[in-house]
């Protein structure tokens, strides 16, 4: 039972990693972004 229990939480943890993943992509493509557009209003804007 003990092992069962524990692959489980092993599961549970990769699953949960591969969302904190993505969810980091996603993050970084937002940061790019608005990183990106600063630039633009820092450069050319004024």
């Amino acid at each position: 039972p003990g092992s069962e229990k524990g692959a489980e939480l092993r599961g549970k943890l990769a699953l949960a990693h591969k969302e904190m993943a993505a969810l980091q992509a996603d993050i970084d493509k937002q940061l790019a972004l608005v990183r990106a557009w600063v630039q633009r209003e820092a450069g050319g804007g004024s």
